[in-house]
């Protein structure tokens, strides 16, 4: 189809300067005639010569036309025949060989993101008064991966078997991956006063939490190892329970995963603190 575009192109070059040159040679003979210098029957035969070569230049023009029109179609069916991935990622399921026919809707790869993924979260329906708010922020954990999704988006509409609504939150840290099982912490707007801690200081080992709590004697300082019951997440801190606890006492936030109770050199200077928050669920 190209090549013959290519030709069509060609043709009409060539009519296009033969139309011309019938023109030119029919306004001779039209200056000539006046000067009697040719006869009446020349000057009907350049005429009829002139606008013959012009309706050959339309009919190449239309042809161009034509084989154009069929070339964007031929086009646009070779480019059907390739699949191009939406977005950066992976290929993580194959459903189609090379050579296979395939219809419309049918699923040829299954890509997961390599950056951009979505929280799919049920949230019980009394709680459907965040479909009004205006900005909602949400912490999300996924096992010891914390992060907190900026760009929410509620489903207006209830499962009348699950009493649930759906809320798709978006993800981009590197820590989650397609699959994974996530919780969500959002606020019911009713007021209570409870313990937070900066995320740091928090650490997680199998399956529990704890956090490395500042001890003082005299000059001398310890570390040490400190249960806590994680309530939810919010900007950076964490909401705890803990009876060891309590306003005001320091807890270590910097190399505390390599941390053993007992004798520490330098505690950074940061404290447990009360605030009052909104009460969450999880």
């Amino acid at each position: 189809m190209r090549a013959e575009h290519a030709a069509a192109k060609e043709n009409l070059k060539a009519a296009e300067a033969e139309s011309e040159r019938a023109q030119s040679d029919y306004q001779a003979y039209l200056t000539s005639q006046k000067n009697n210098a040719v006869s009446k029957q020349q000057l009907e035969r350049s005429r009829a010569e002139a606008n013959s070569t012009k309706a050959n230049m339309f009919a190449a023009q239309q042809s161009v036309d034509a084989v154009k029109a069929s070339l964007t179609l031929a086009e646009v069916k070779l480019s059907d025949t390739q699949l191009v991935a939406p977005f950066s990622g992976q290929v993580v399921e194959r459903h189609a060989e090379l050579g296979q026919w395939l219809s419309a809707g049918d699923t040829a790869f299954k890509v997961t993101s390599f950056d951009k993924l979505e929280a799919w979260l049920d949230i019980p329906e009394r709680l459907s008064h965040l479909k009004h708010s205006e900005e909602l922020s949400i912490p999300l954990q996924s096992a010891s991966v914390l992060a907190t999704s900026n760009k929410v988006k509620v489903i207006n509409q209830i499962d009348p078997r699950a009493r649930t609504f759906k809320v798709i939150a978006e993800i981009s840290h590197p820590g989650f991956m397609p699959g994974m099982s996530v919780s969500a912490w959002l606020a019911t707007n009713a007021k209570s006063s409870t313990l937070m801690v900066p995320k740091d200081a928090l650490i997680q080992r199998g399956g529990s939490y704890f956090v490395y709590k500042v001890n003082t004697d005299g000059d001398k300082q310890s570390a040490q190892s400190v249960p806590v019951k994680v309530k939810f997440h919010r900007s950076g801190l964490v909401a705890i329970d803990s009876t060891a606890l309590a306003y005001g006492d320091k807890v270590v936030t910097e190399g505390n995963e390599r941390l053993m109770p007992g004798p520490v050199v330098a505690v950074p200077d940061t404290q447990v603190s009360s605030q009052s928050v909104s009460e969450n669920v999880n």
